[in-house]
């Protein structure tokens, strides 16, 4: 695995692949879009993006994303762009994905696997009344991702169309970013059922796709890409240090205004005593977190 780039910040600590980024610039050419210097500033490398085993901070990706959007003038742009991504990947991912026997089998590679691409916090894959929920979403401390979300919907309804053999509309769409100017762009692409400005990500999809089959797929090869995600997933076992936990929580219970230390500490699980012991043991204080 290429050794990450030092991490500078709190929310640099999570990753993506950044092969995501590959066809960036051949999309942005055309719009008249200078990805270099766009991606200078925050300090990406975008030559990165050609290397199917280097991972970027998902924050400056995301906060990428976003200048393009802004600079382009395109409130659409992670979608559009997610639109035109190719289905099936490199790497042991994407190799793994497309010789996947079925779409079940395809689903429960994505889920298990999906976690060496991209740094979530949640993604649940639910199947009953012949309905299969997947749930989404990132750590909050990733505050400007809306057109990463965008991308990253479009790319995944693509490749779960592409594994079906067929084209079909989702029954439900939830997204955490807010109502675009554009929504028919959404409606037309994901699902007459869509909300804006959800709590989690949600796609909701068919069940008969299930049992679809992948007439092209190898199962030795399937098994094997498996046992290479296994292996980069050892590599990229993180267990969140005591500061981002509390920064995490701090921002997803802002609205309750609800600042007590032991309140804060009983959510996190802990005692006040042990959340001020570990956060003096990380160099820092509740309050320093906080402000």
């Amino acid at each position: 695995m290429t050794q990450q780039p030092d991490i500078v910040t709190v929310a640099d600590q999570f990753q993506i692949m950044a092969a995501l980024g590959r066809d960036l610039r051949e999309y942005c050419e055309p719009l008249g879009l200078d990805l270099e210097a766009i991606a200078k500033p925050l300090q990406i490398d975008t030559k990165r993006f050609d290397d199917f085993e280097a991972r970027v901070s998902f924050d400056k990706f995301c906060r990428l994303m976003e200048a393009l959007a802004v600079i382009s003038g395109d409130d659409t742009f992670g979608l559009n762009f997610g639109k035109l991504s190719k289905p099936s990947g490199t790497g042991s991912f994407g190799f793994g994905l497309s010789n996947a026997p079925t779409f079940r089998e395809m689903l429960s590679f994505y889920a298990k696997y999906v976690h060496t691409i991209v740094d979530l916090d949640v993604f649940n894959v639910t199947i009953e009344d012949n309905r299969i929920t997947i749930e989404w979403t990132h750590s909050p401390l990733i505050t400007q991702r809306e057109q990463f979300v965008d991308y990253s919907a479009a790319t995944v309804l693509k490749l779960f169309q592409f594994h079906a053999g067929r084209p079909f509309s989702l029954l439900k769409a939830r997204f955490e970013r807010r109502e675009p100017r554009d929504t028919a762009a959404y409606y037309s692409h994901f699902s007459k059922n869509i909300e804006f400005g959800a709590e989690i990500n949600e796609f909701v999809l068919p069940g008969d796709v299930l049992e679809c089959v992948n007439p092209s797929a190898d199962r030795a090869m399937f098994e094997f890409m498996a046992q290479k995600c296994d292996d980069i997933a050892k590599t990229l076992s993180r267990k969140k240090d005591i500061i981002t936990m509390l920064k995490e929580e701090f921002i997803q219970n802002m609205s309750d205004n609800d600042r007590a230390i032991a309140d804060v500490a009983r959510r996190m699980g802990m005692s006040e005593r042990t959340l001020q012991r570990r956060l003096m043991e990380a160099g820092s204080s509740f309050w320093e977190t906080y402000e």
